[in-house]
């Protein structure tokens, strides 16, 4: 169980996420786990979040129909352990 469950939704982002996951990964705190939730993305945002779930066993991707924001956040809540 990881002390800490960092939430990251994603719609659209692949011109930031990699900044993104760059500054999450390098933070000093290793005991926690990071919850890319890409809801109805059309660029290469979803190919990108399993990238670095491949990566990293610390991510988990969800993969949303919905390009909703409160639910991207509850469903990374549901999952967060």
């Amino acid at each position: 169980m990881a002390k800490v469950s960092v939430i990251i939704p994603v719609h659209n982002m692949q011109e930031y996420l990699d900044k993104c996951m760059e500054s999450v990964l390098n933070q000093t705190m290793s005991d926690l786990e990071i919850i890319l939730v890409e809801n109805a993305s059309t660029d290469a945002s979803p190919a990108m979040c399993d990238e670095y779930a491949l990566k990293d066993s610390r991510i988990k991707v969800l993969h949303l129909d919905v390009g909703d924001l409160a639910t991207a956040r509850n469903s990374g809540v549901a999952v967060a352990t």
